[in-house]
């Protein structure tokens, strides 16, 4: 996404011509014209800078984070510092995981994942297609670094949830939706390292009375396809300081998270084989084939327990490192434009700070989502200890709870 834009390829293939003209005061101290706007011009793109979409992407990022920490607190007070399980003998003898506390957290995670899957990607189809020539450079910085929150909920999702795989279709699907949403997020990344002009990713100094960024970002892209590109540039830096001060804003922090993405998913993988022990079938084979050919592995458990632990702080260390420093860009961003004097005004407020055009309130309103999801665990929760209690239905069957607290 992003990829193959340039002012000549905008020309030709949408009969759009991009005005990258900069016309400067006498002095130079300021701009008077950037492309075919003046001060008190630019367009405000609330669909896409709006304070109601920032709020949901990271309002909704922010509470997985929190979920995940309280999840692997959980589990490290089970299995690492050997807290006895809480669990009921109810829902023990249930064996179902959704009914657990650990369950009900970690499918909350998963939906706020899956929620920013489809939004995150509306966003960046729009920025290719609809807007491919039109959109600012700034509006094009906002959008990255929005998709590159989305990739850490979907990073704390398959690191965290050890049920991500409860349905193997399901979570299949996932794993390749989630994979081309961060492909899409590097490709819009790394198109702000191409162009002789150099994209302007740096957040102006408050004395600037003008910024490049308010230009087409058309403007500073070649139309080369430059993710394999910058992925090389990034692993011969000669040094720690060169990979993390790169012209990309935020790109050091995809590359480790795509890394450590990769890694997760061979990791919840092998956790499938571990669930499912109370089922008689392939996986508990295997995991007694393997207490009888490497009987090490288990008699260093409590070890092995705190190197995933470990996996663990290392994974919500990095969304958190990675939420925060691309936030704190956004804001800044939209502090400075606001200041500048270069928005075009609606009823004299900036149309961003205003949360209730229709592309806002979609993000918003999905929230609840979540909200649901909650409230289906919990109900599934206590009907299974209920069902527990009593054993039987009416007709004499044995319930069972199913996905997100359904009874099956």
């Amino acid at each position: 996404m992003g990829a193959y834009v340039s002012t000549a390829n905008c020309a030709a293939n949408y009969g759009t011509t991009v005005n990258c003209t900069v016309v400067l005061s006498k002095d130079n101290s300021t701009a008077l014209l950037l492309g075919e706007i003046a001060p008190g011009e630019f367009v405000g793109d609330p669909d896409i800078a709006g304070a109601g979409v920032l709020g949901a992407f990271l309002i909704v990022t922010v509470a997985s984070l929190l979920l995940a920490i309280a999840s692997s607190a959980w589990w490290a007070a089970k299995n690492v510092f050997g807290v006895v399980n809480r669990l009921t003998r109810e829902e023990k003898s249930l064996k179902n995981w959704q009914i657990s506390i650990a369950g009900i957290i970690e499918a909350l995670i998963v939906t706020c994942s899956d929620q920013q899957v489809f939004t995150g990607g509306a966003y960046a189809i729009t920025l290719r297609y609809a807007k491919a020539c039109s959109v600012s450079a700034y509006h094009y910085n906002i959008v990255a670094n929005i998709l590159l929150v989305t990739c850490a909920t979907h990073l704390m999702a398959i690191t965290v949830s050890r049920h991500y795989w409860e349905h193997a279709y399901v979570g299949g699907l996932r794993i390749v939706v989630t994979t081309l949403v961060f492909v899409i997020t590097g490709v819009l990344l790394s198109n702000q390292g191409s162009g002789s002009l150099g994209f302007p990713t740096e957040v102006p100094p408050h004395s600037d009375q003008y910024s490049l960024m308010l230009l087409p970002a058309a403007c500073f892209q070649t139309g080369d396809f430059a993710f394999d590109r910058e992925i090389e540039k990034a692993f011969h830096a000669s040094s720690a300081g060169e990979f993390f001060t790169g012209q990309i804003h935020g790109w050091p922090n995809y590359l480790i998270m795509f890394l450590f993405y990769i890694i997760a998913v061979f990791i919840s993988l092998g956790r499938v084989v571990r669930r499912g022990m109370g089922h008689n079938g392939k996986r508990k084979r295997f995991i007694a084939w393997l207490k009888m050919k490497v009987p090490f592995l288990f008699r260093i458990k409590r070890v092995l327990y705190l190197l995933f632990g470990i996996y663990l702080v290392a994974g919500i260390a990095l969304t958190s490192w990675t939420v925060v420093i691309a936030a704190i860009y956004v804001f800044q961003l939209r502090w400075w434009l606001d200041r500048s004097g270069w928005m075009g005004l609606t009823n004299n407020l900036n149309p961003e700070n205003d949360p209730s055009t229709f592309g806002q309130l979609v993000p918003l309103l999905l929230m609840s989502l979540t909200v649901f999801t909650f409230l289906q665990i919990i109900s599934g929760r206590f009907q299974g200890r209920k069902a527990a209690r009593h054993g039987r239905g009416d007709r004499g069957e044995v319930y069972k709870v199913g996905c997100c607290g359904q009874f099956v």
